[in-house]
C-alpha cells in the first residue's frame, strides 16, 4: 500500500509533523522511517546502570510555538519545570526522551532503517532502505540533520538549491560524569558559556533523572570540532581533563562519552521547509533555528502547507 506521506526522522521535526498530520487526515496513511532503534533524536536520554542522563537537549523552552505540545505533555503527566531560575521551560520526568514516546505513541514508526536512496517514479516517490526494501509515498518529508538530507539526495541524482549546502553544523562532544560535589559556581544545576572549551553544565540530579550527583557536560563547538576524530578513549580523558582543569575540587568517579556529529546549525535558511520537487520537503532546524523550538517552527510551518493541499 502505497503512503500518502513518508517521513524520514523521528526526531521533533518528524514527530511532530506527522502527529499534526494524522490528526488532520485521518483518512491518510503516514509511515515514519528512523534509523535508530528509538525516537526522539536530540531529546536523547541513556540509561545507565540505575541512572539516566538527558545528552542532547536538556529542555524546551516555553513560548507560543512550544504551548500546545507542552499542553500535550502536561496531560499526558510527564513534564515538569526545567530546575534552573533563569531557563523558563520544561523536561520529562524520567527524560527528554519521555517527551517524544508520547508524541510518538500513536504514529506508524519502522525503526532500524537507514534508507540508502530516493527515486520519483510513475507520480511516486520511492524510498529504498540499506536492507533493500523499498517504501512508497505520494509525498516524503525529509527532517534529518539537512547536510544528511543533501547527501543523500546528491547521491539519489535529485537537484536542489546549492545555497543549502553552505549551512553547516557544529559537532559536541558529550561527557556524563557521576561526581561527588557540583560542578557548578553560579547557577547549581545548569549554566552555559562556562569557559572557552565548555559549554554548558547540567544536573541530572536536579531533574530527576539520577538520585545522585551526576552531569551531562557539553564541550563547547570549537574544543569538539578540534578534539572530534579522537579514538573514544583519548577523547573522554582530554574532556574530562579539561573539566577537571575548570572545576578541581571535583571527583569523577566515573565518566561515559557522547558525541553529536550535527549538533546545531550555523545558519539558517531564509525559509522555515524548502520544497525542492513537487511532494519534496526538507524541514528542521536548519529552517526554523538551532533549538527545539526551531524544529518546532518548521514543522508548523510545513504542516500549516501541507494541510490546505
Amino acid at each position: 500500500m502505497t503512503n500518502d506521506y513518508l517521513i524520514v526522522g523521528a526526531g521533533l521535526t518528524g514527530l511532530t509533523v506527522a502527529h499534526d498530520l494524522t490528526k488532520h487526515f485521518s483518512d491518510r496513511k503516514i509511515q515514519i522511517l528512523e534509523k535508530s532503534k528509538g525516537c526522539g533524536g536530540r531529546m536523547a536520554t541513556r540509561r545507565i546502570d540505575d541512572l539516566r542522563f538527558d545528552h542532547g537537549a536538556q529542555f524546551i523552552k516555553k513560548s507560543i510555538t512550544s504551548q500546545r505540545w507542552i499542553q500535550i505533555w502536561k496531560n499526558a503527566e510527564v513534564d515538569q519545570r526545567f530546575p534552573a531560575e533563569l531557563i523558563d521551560g520544561i523536561c520529562g520526568q524520567s527524560g527528554l526522551t519521555q517527551l517524544a514516546k508520547v508524541l510518538a505513541k500513536d504514529l506508524n514508526i519502522k525503526y532500524d532503517i537507514k534508507v540508502s536512496s530516493i527515486s520519483f517514479t510513475n507520480g511516486y516517490w520511492a524510498v529504498r532502505a540499506e536492507d533493500d526494501s523499498t517504501v512508497q509515498g505520494k509525498n516524503i518529508i525529509m527532517t534529518c540533520p539537512l547536510p544528511q538530507s543533501l547527501e543523500l539526495l546528491q547521491s539519489s541524482g535529485l537537484t536542489f538549491n546549492s545555497e543549502l549546502s553552505q549551512i553547516k553544523y557544529s559537532k559536541a562532544v558529550v561527557v556524563l560524569i557521576e561526581s561527588d560535589v557540583s560542578l557548578l559556581q553560579l547557577n547549581p544545576n545548569y549554566e552555559e558559556n562556562i569557559s572557552a572549551d565548555v559549554f554548558s553544565a547540567c544536573s541530572q540530579q536536579a531533574k530527576g533523572n539520577t538520585k545522585t550527583p551526576a552531569w551531562t557536560v557539553v564541550m563547547s563547538a570549537p574544543w569538539s570540532e578540534l578534539n572530534f576524530d579522537l579514538s573514544d578513549g583519548l577523547l573522554l580523558e582530554k574532556a574530562c581533563e579539561v573539566i577537571r582543569q575548570q572545576r578541581p575540587n571535583i571527583t569523577i568517579k566515573k565518566a561515559h562519552l557522547k558525541k553529536w556529529k550535527y549538533c546545531a546549525p550555523l545558519s539558517t535558511w531564509s525559509k522555515l521547509f524548502e520544497n525542492p520537487a513537487p511532494g519534496l520537503y526538507l524541514a528542521g532546524d536548519s529552517f526554523g533555528g538551532p533549538s527545539l523550538l526551531g524544529a518546532l517552527r518548521s514543522s508548523q510551518e510545513l504542516f500549516n502547507c501541507l494541510k490546505v493541499k
